[in-house]
């Protein structure tokens, strides 16, 4: 019939055995008596292939959520694995001992049991399982279902309490026993390169062949499925974590003992002898998967055995989890004088090794716990901002909403200084802890290169204003440290706040010029002095008379102009200078003069070295007082710029003819003598 369609007829042919004489078949059609004798024929090779082409490969038809049991019994021993009661994705050891089981290599079994493929179809009804090694299978792997639950007879009064509807509650039926589903006997190997297995299911007598892959993942152990976690942890729930890890384990002098609680929803550090402090969210749940993920290497059982024997406690950790009753964790320990690298879990009571290098935020102490938010500030409520460092004080007042300079000098803010610099401070976190120390003398944190206090106006009206200080400090390493009045925590912050707090508020222009605009460049550096004329856009060097006589390096020239020109002032020395002699500028190492058409200016660099604490507010040498001619501020200039200034004179000056070698100058004074 045509595709789709039932067909109006269906002929059925049946193949016997082999004739008696010839390679032929015996074959009759089915509703004939008479038998036929097929020579030379296919026939029954070719239906074997054809069934074989479309018959299903699945081995296993069982849901993975069924499946509550799994035994297996191999080469490795016995064991026995269910599926827990309160959570279906645990899994537990019954067999040979009460274990956890890994629940990774649960599931991968389960998952190669569910999914055993033939590769070949051997034999359909074969009359000896012996000669495929399934007499007696080196491998049987049984899959249980839940049994159905049987409905417990009820007494009289249960029957009359059901008729007028108020049965009685809270009874539980009893758990059936979980029924055998599938049973999966692996025999011998199927060809010589042993990458294929005999198989068949239960009691039939069916054998195909896998993959040697299926026989492998399944042929496990309960080394392979026991669960080496040293504790089953579900981190989410944690509500609190003591802990006291030995110095040996943590590589420092001293034992490490402090506790972690959640109080609302927030974590808090708590160690002996210190206020409760706000732990470090990121850090905590760190920890917490650290101790979820931490295995053993092996268990001190067996070959093994005299670690456990030898266990000697020297810490521990304790996690309390919500809704439970007893903490769960672990005592750290060891054997002698060893790393105390052996763990004992309180619950289970067995003994393992672990690797010491899985610890990480075990070996943090206290300190390192911390939230990283050292200062917190709302800038809105600032009402005043004032930064101190050994030459000066700056302050910023709000007034009307808007923030002015009081001091040291009084001037309109010109810019965003004061609101860059709360937004700096509001939320200032910690790259790193350094200390808790009353003594603050070895970081210079006495009273700190730098003493930035914000003052906030009062939550509520009779309330004194609430003042934060930061004092801030260059440390070794080139780092800068740092700590909050009141609090005996040293910090390590960024180089960019520092450089931020110890900036210029005020303009930091030295010349009012543009390099393109300079046509006339004078240096005088001590007894040297040196001019240059731009013509055509090219340099010359002038003559005695001032004329433009020798054409000079155009980079070098521009170099010293922008040099001129660009020299910002990093900070002000002094707004308002009446005598520069204080900062060595009435007798200046270098002046420059730079002069275009309509402007011109001359820059007086100072030979003396600017005062070494304040020097040592900024990374960048070499660092010296400047002012323009004439003007009442006077400048600090550092870095290349200066170096650049005062070099002037010698990389625009003639160049110096080169010395004579040593031997022609010999042979020259004997010529000249002879």
């Amino acid at each position: 019939g045509a595709k789709g369609e039932t067909p109006e007829r269906t002929v059925t042919v049946e193949v016997g055995r082999k004739a008696a004489v010839g390679e032929g078949l015996y074959v009759r059609l089915a509703d004939s008596k008479k038998v036929s004798v097929l020579e030379n024929a296919d026939l029954l090779e070719r239906a074997r292939e054809r069934v074989s082409k479309f018959r299903s490969r699945d081995l296993v038809d069982l849901a993975r959520d069924d499946v509550v049991r799994i035994e297996i019994e191999g080469e490795k021993g016995a064991l026995r694995i269910d599926r827990s009661d309160e959570n279906k994705d645990r899994w537990v050891l019954a067999k040979p001992m009460a274990a956890r089981a890994d629940p990774d290599a649960v599931s991968e079994v389960l998952r190669k049991a569910l999914g055993v493929m033939v590769a070949d179809f051997v034999d359909d009804h074969a009359p000896d399982l012996a000669r495929y090694g399934l007499a007696e299978p080196r491998l049987a792997v049984t899959l249980y279902k839940a049994g159905e639950e049987a409905e417990k007879p009820k007494t009289d009064d249960e029957k009359k309490d059901q008729e007028t509807k108020d049965e009685k509650k809270g009874e539980e039926k009893p758990r059936p026993e979980p029924v055998k589903s599938v049973v999966l006997k692996f025999g011998a190997w199927a060809d010589l390169k042993k990458e294929s297995v005999y198989v068949t299911l239960g009691d039939s007598k069916s054998v195909v062949g896998v993959e040697d892959d299926d026989f492998k993942a399944l042929n496990k152990g309960l080394a392979d499925l026991r669960d080496k976690h040293v504790m089953a942890l579900d981190k989410d729930r944690a509500a609190e974590v003591a802990l006291h890890v030995p110095a040996k384990l943590a590589g420092t002098d001293k034992d490490i003992t402090y506790a972690l609680v959640k109080a609302d929803g927030t974590w808090m550090v708590k160690a002996e002898g210190r206020a409760d402090a706000k732990a470090d969210a990121d850090a905590v749940s760190d920890l917490l998967k650290e101790l979820a993920d931490l295995k053993v290497l092996y268990f001190g059982e067996g070959e093994q055995a005299d670690i456990a024997k030898g266990f000697t406690p020297a810490g521990s950790v304790r996690v309390q989890v919500e809704k439970e009753s007893a903490a769960s964790g672990f005592e750290i320990g060891g054997v002698g004088q060893d790393v105390p690298a052996l763990v004992k879990n309180l619950r289970e009571d067995w003994v393992g090794r672990i690797n010491p290098k899985d610890l990480t935020y075990l070996r943090k102490a206290w300190l390192e716990m911390l939230d990283k938010e050292v200062l917190s500030l709302d800038p809105k409520k600032a009402a005043r901002l004032a930064i101190a460092a050994p030459d000066r004080t700056v302050v910023f007042e709000k007034k009307d909403d808007a923030w002015t300079m009081t001091g040291p000098v009084e001037e309109a803010e010109r810019g965003f200084f004061a609101t860059d610099r709360l937004d700096d401070l509001k939320g200032l976190k910690a790259e790193k802890f350094l200390a808790a120390t009353s003594d603050f003398k070895p970081y210079g944190l006495e009273q700190g290169e730098l003493a930035v206090t914000v003052t906030l106006e009062p939550e509520k009206e009779g309330e004194k204003p609430v003042e934060k200080t930061l004092h801030l400090a260059h440390h070794k390493d080139a780092k800068i440290v740092g700590r909050v009045a009141g609090s005996d925590v040293v910090f390590e912050v960024p180089m960019s706040l520092f450089k931020n707090m110890a900036g210029e508020p005020l303009p930091k222009e030295l010349v009012d010029l543009f390099a393109g605009d300079v046509e006339r460049l004078d240096v005088q550096a001590g007894g040297t002095k040196v001019q240059l004329v731009k013509q055509d856009e090219k340099w010359f060097r002038c003559d005695a008379a001032g004329r433009p006589d020798v054409e000079a390096d155009k980079s070098k020239a521009d170099g010293v102009v922008k040099a001129a020109v660009d020299a910002d002032a990093v900070r002000w020395a002094a707004y308002d200078a009446k005598d520069p002699a204080p900062f060595g500028l009435d007798q200046p190492a270098v002046r420059i003069a730079v002069a275009g058409k309509e402007k011109k200016a001359t820059v007086l660099i100072s030979a003396k070295e600017v005062d070494a604490k304040v020097a040592a507010l900024f990374d960048e040498t070499p660092i010296r007082y400047a002012m323009v001619e004439g003007g009442k501020r006077i400048a600090i200039l550092a870095g290349e710029k200066v170096k650049t200034l005062l070099e002037a004179a010698s990389t625009l000056g003639p160049e110096k003819p080169e010395p004579k070698p040593e031997k022609a100058e010999k042979k020259n004074e004997e010529q000249k003598a002879k």
